[in-house]
């Protein structure tokens, strides 16, 4: 077995199965089955080809996570820049909306019992 498809996005899985192929390293696939309990995964024929793979798979895996990481890094400054409201600010006016929730709930609630003589 080269790599578990479980929990594997379909574009790496298309992704390793393109490189394997430009390679020339045979392999197959296993699929997940109809209830989702047998063993997804990409093969790879013998030891030899394993050793082969091994090395590019570990190589492109290197560059999703960096290419990842530098996308999710963008996307988090990105998000940064257009709050213009401070985060401690924001948590701040979401606690005063929920006590005055429930402060409105406890009113109607007691309301009755409260004016009688």
């Amino acid at each position: 077995m080269l790599i578990s498809l479980r929990g594997v996005p379909e574009d790496e899985a298309e992704d390793i199965r393109r490189l394997l192929a430009e390679n020339d390293i045979e392999f197959f696939e296993t699929p997940p089955g109809n209830w989702g309990i047998s063993m997804p995964a990409i093969w790879v024929r013998g030891d030899a080809d394993k050793r082969r793979a091994e090395p590019l798979l570990a190589a492109y895996q290197r560059e999703r996570y960096l290419a990842a990481r530098a996308a999710w890094r963008e996307n988090r400054n990105a998000r940064r820049s257009a709050i213009a409201t401070p985060a401690w600010w924001r948590a701040l006016a979401r606690k005063i909306l929920y006590l005055a929730f429930i402060s409105g709930i406890l009113y109607l609630t007691l309301k009755p019992f409260m004016f009688t003589g």
